[in-house]
Parts: C-alpha cells; sequence; structure tokens
C-alpha cells in the first residue's frame, strides 16, 4: 500500500496565484501581515499610481461602510453582538452607526449618479475583474479601468464632502447642495 503524504499549507496553490495577486506574509520594521493577502483592483489601481493615497483610503472607507450596510441582511448585523457590541454605548449606538452609513451611501450615490456610483461597487467592494466591468458597461476592460479611475477621484470628493461635521455627529449624512465635481472632473461618455 503507498504512504499518502498529505501537507496542509494556507499558502495559495500554484493555479489560485496564476488567476490572482497574492502578497505573501510580511513581518518587519513596516508591516505586519501574518497571512497571504489577495492584492485588489483597488490595491493594484494604487499600487499603478492611478490613484492618490487619499482616494484609496476613501475606497477603503466605502467599501467597510457598503460592507456594514450589506451585513443588515443577516440574523445579527456584524456591528452588534449580544453583549452590547463591545461599544461604549452598546448595542443602539451600533444601530445608528448602521443607519448612518446607509444614509451617507445614499446621498454619496445620488451624487456619483449611477454611473459612477457601479463603477465604485464593483470595483471597491465587489472586486470584480476589469474584463468583467467592461462587460456590465459595455466597454472595453481598459476603458472599464479608466472609467473606474475616474470614479474614484469622484467618489474621493463626494466622500469628504458628505462626511458628517464634529457638531453633527455620526448620526447624519448631510445633502450636498450641489453636485461635487473636480476643476479638472471628466465624465466618460454616456455617464451621469
Amino acid at each position: 500500500m503507498p504512504v499518502v503524504t498529505v501537507i496542509t499549507s494556507n499558502a495559495p496553490t500554484v493555479s489560485y496565484a496564476r488567476h490572482h495577486d497574492v502578497d505573501p506574509p510580511r513581518v518587519d520594521a513596516s508591516t505586519f501581515r501574518q497571512g497571504w493577502r489577495i492584492r485588489t483592483r483597488l490595491d493594484a489601481l494604487h499600487i499603478a499610481g492611478l490613484i492618490s493615497a487619499g482616494e484609496y483610503q476613501t475606497g477603503v472607507e466605502f467599501r467597510a461602510a457598503c460592507d456594514r450596510v450589506r451585513g443588515m441582511g443577516a440574523q445579527t448585523a456584524p456591528d452588534i453582538r449580544a453583549g452590547g457590541s463591545g461599544r461604549p454605548d452598546g448595542a443602539h449606538g451600533a444601530m445608528l452607526s448602521i443607519v448612518a452609513a446607509q444614509s451617507r451611501l445614499r446621498v454619496v450615490d445620488a451624487q456619483l449618479g449611477p454611473l459612477f456610483s457601479l463603477l465604485c461597487v464593483q470595483c471597491c467592494v465587489h472586486d470584480v475583474s476589469w474584463a468583467h466591468l467592461g462587460r456590465v458597461v459595455h466597454v472595453d476592460p481598459k476603458t472599464a479601468r479608466s472609467y473606474a479611475v475616474m470614479a474614484l477621484h469622484r467618489l474621493g470628493w463626494v466622500w469628504i464632502a458628505t462626511a458628517p461635521s464634529a457638531s453633527q455627529g455620526q448620526d447624519s449624512a448631510r445633502p450636498v447642495p450641489r453636485p461635487i465635481t473636480a476643476p479638472d472632473a471628466r465624465r466618460p461618455p454616456g455617464g451621469s
């Protein structure tokens, strides 16, 4: 009877690594990452220098807000635990945080318009391939990537403009009095 040796590892398989950009664990003076990390489209845009550090951070915050709101569909929202959610203001504060995130996302969606909003969600939240994004918006994958970059530039402006002020607290997302555009913002053809 042949002896079968089973090796278990948390490293990605050769096939998986062929289809995804994966960063290995790294622990040194500047980075403490104990596990393998999949590089997202948002990461790739930042590494390529197509979006700024601020726009990258905005994309990460946007994804976190979307994830917080999407968690409401489960039996227990992700921020809420039976013991009071670990927050000083308890489960009530956690729910208010989710409602505030949802309100802010609605304002951001209205300011971005349907096309840019779709591009931001597909790129930041769902992390779809450029080819898939191109099929969704009916353009070439390279054009879809360019559109996503434009959408992320606009998201940076809108995200900052819709941030609740310190006096209003976290429970308010104010509507923006007029559409926010960068001085040199361009929109893709047929976009909003």
